[in-house]
């Protein structure tokens, strides 16, 4: 995943076109890398509730 001076690239399109752009799936992304972080989940997840 690296190019010739050892850049990360992370591999944007297995995600793109694996999973349909659902907001189910925007919802689990978004808390499981809130989940691996201090942060807390971004305010914007608790507006349906």
């Amino acid at each position: 995943m690296t190019d010739e001076n050892g850049d990360f690239h992370f591999p944007v399109k297995t995600f793109t076109y694996t999973l349909p752009p659902s907001d189910e799936n925007v919802y689990g992304k978004t808390t499981a890398l809130a989940s691996r972080s201090s942060l807390p989940p971004p305010p914007l997840l608790n507006i349906g509730d």
